[in-house]
Formats: structure tokens, sequence, C-alpha cells
């Protein structure tokens, strides 16, 4: 039986879509953001999505969550954030096994800590946790000096940075000619 695929445009650059597969038993529900990729913005796009994926407005710590996502049967939320060409996509997500008598109370569930990581995350007079905050920068520091250390991998980094710098470099030449 082939997959039943749907794409419904919500409203402008705003799309939903679904592939329902009956023979998979995880479900798997992914929210991603496409922004420009450019200096101004890269720190933040690589910090935030960490951020929201560990708590919300109404799970305000990380262990509240997992407490949450473990009473969903072992239901997973998190983030992922890539370059593609000229953009970051910025990706949360979450997924939990499908249970025939409780898959769509616990989709409902998903979908709403999902919903409230990105739209109503843990704050204190407005901005995120500073601990919270903290820890994820050092996990982020942490990750980019593992980088640096794996010199492979390192290299090709900066070859895509200085790839980038020239493209960008003669975009904006020829845009002004």
């Amino acid at each position: 039986m082939a997959p039943e695929i749907k794409r419904e445009k919500l409203c402008d650059g705003v799309y939903f879509s679904s592939i329902t597969d009956k023979k998979f038993k995880t479900n798997l529900t992914v929210i991603r953001f496409i922004t420009p990729l450019n200096a101004e913005n890269v720190s933040a796009n690589a910090i935030v999505p960490d951020v929201l994926a560990m708590s919300c407005a109404e799970y305000p710590t990380h262990a509240d969550l997992c407490k949450k996502l473990n009473s969903l049967y072992g239901a997973y939320i998190g983030n992922q954030v890539i370059k593609t060409g000229d953009n970051r996509v910025l990706h949360m997500q979450t997924a939990f096994q499908m249970s025939t008598l409780l898959g769509k109370k616990i989709n409902s569930d998903m979908t709403d800590i999902l919903v409230k990581c990105i739209f109503e995350p843990a704050t204190e007079d407005g901005v995120f946790s500073a601990k919270e905050f903290s820890i994820r920068k050092q996990s982020l520091i942490d990750e980019i000096t593992a980088e640096i250390n794996e010199k492979r991998s390192y290299a090709r980094s900066k070859a895509e940075q200085a790839q980038f710098l020239r493209m960008n470099c003669w975009n904006t030449c020829t845009r002004n000619t």
C-alpha cells in the first residue's frame, strides 16, 4: 500500500505536509523555520533551538518536560540546525510510538508540547532562563571545541565558510553593478 501524502497551504510561506504510511509505528512531527544564512543571526540560530527544545512555560525545566515526555511512553522532542545552500533550516521535532488505543491522544499532546516549546517558551521576566541559556551556551561551546579538535571536519567547515564569504561578496558586487 502506497503512503498517503497531503500538502496544504495554510498561509503565505506556511505549509502543512502529512505523510501517512501504515507500515511504520513511529509518528514524527517536524516544524521547520528557514532563515537566510548571515553573520548577524548565526549565533542565535545555533543556540535558540536548543533552548526551545528544553522547556516551555507549562514545563519550565528540562526535568519537568522529560517527566511529561516519559508519561507519553518515552516520546522525544528535539531540534536540528542544518545549512542548506544560503539558508539555515531550524528543525523542531517530536517522535513517539503510535498506539492503536492512545495514538490520537499522544499525537494531540505531543503537538501541543511542540507548539508550546516554540511559541510559549519558559522565560523569566520576558527572557530565557539564565541557567538554561548558560547550559545550552556551554554545550554549544563544547561542540565547537570538539569540532575544532576533529581536524578533518574543521577544515571542511572552514572551507564552506570561505566559500560562503566569497559567494556573498560576489553576489553583493554583482548586484551593485
